[in-house]
This record gives structure tokens, sequence and C-alpha cells, in this order.
């Protein structure tokens, strides 16, 4: 392999690695954005459920704390899964050798420059396949994440809706 071809596989397997770390950097700040905002609403939620319950109309009280309720739960693992999708920094792949690979891929000439290479391509190979596979299950758990808030209201308004009926038969 000429210096050329090296420089150019080196090159290309830095800039995807640094995409991937990018990516993840991407999705890490949605997934905190979300987790701010559903524990705010999950909060103030909850807040609403606790005061409509000692609300005593058997009518409209117990409707809404329900409703109430399941929303916030909803929304609270809509909170979990967006904690679960970020990547704690210990395990990121950052892109490039480390000084310790440099210093046994040169020193004293003791490995040729194309096992160096061969070599660091394979390291770059394992992270990135792993990194890959953490972004699936990252943006599975994002979606479900975006999702849960969404199947909450409609939980939570189904719940209400049930209750008041439930209430008003009675």
């Amino acid at each position: 392999m000429d210096i050329e071809n090296a420089k150019f596989a080196v090159t290309d397997t830095h800039m995807r690695t640094s995409s991937l770390v990018g990516l993840t950097k991407f999705n890490d700040q949605q997934a905190m954005s979300l987790l701010q905002l559903y524990v705010t609403v999950g909060l103030a939620a909850l807040a609403g459920a606790l005061a409509t319950a000692d609300d005593g109309s058997r009518l409209f009280g117990w409707p809404a704390t329900v409703g109430l309720g399941v929303f916030a739960v909803a929304v609270f693992s809509g909170a979990v899964l967006s904690h679960l999708s970020m990547k704690p920094c210990r395990d990121v792949p950052f892109a490039g050798g480390g000084a310790d690979w440099w210093l046994w891929a040169l020193r004293d000439g003791a490995v040729d420059m194309e096992s160096a290479l061969l070599d660091a391509l394979e390291r770059a190979n394992e992270k990135q396949q792993k990194f890959l596979e953490f972004q699936r299950t990252s943006a599975k758990r994002l979606t479900r994440a975006r999702q849960s808030a969404l199947i909450g209201l409609a939980g939570g308004a189904i719940a209400g809706v049930l209750t008041a009926i439930g209430g008003a038969c009675l």
C-alpha cells in the first residue's frame, strides 16, 4: 500500500468516526432537552393530579386525577427513555489513535507502517461498529421517548373520560 492510499484510508476512517461522535452529540442534546421538558411537565401533571384528588368533586376531581396521573406516568417514562438514550462519555470512542498507540507503532522500527496501519484500521472498525450499535439502540429509545408524551396525552384523556363516565353512572 502506498503512502497516499494509506493517508486516504486513515483520513476517511477518522472522518467517519468524527461524524459518529457528532451524531451522538446531537442525539444527546435532543435527549437532554426532552429529559428537561418531560421532568418539568411530568412534575406539573403530578402536582395537578394530587391537587384534583383532594377536590372532593366525584364528577370532576377523579377523572382529572386519573387523566393527569396517566399522563404523568407516560411523561416520566419518556424522561427515563431520554436518559437511557444518552451515551456516557467513558464509552465514546474518540477518533484517532492515542499517544500510546503511536508510541507502539513508531518505537524503534519494531512495527512496519503497513502493520501499524492495519492495526489502526481494525481498532477503528471495532469502535465504529460498537458506536453504530449504540446509535441504533439510542435512536429507538429516543423515538419512544418522543412518542411517550403523545401516548400519555391520549391515554390520560381516555382515562379521564372513562373515569368521568364511571363517576356519572354512580
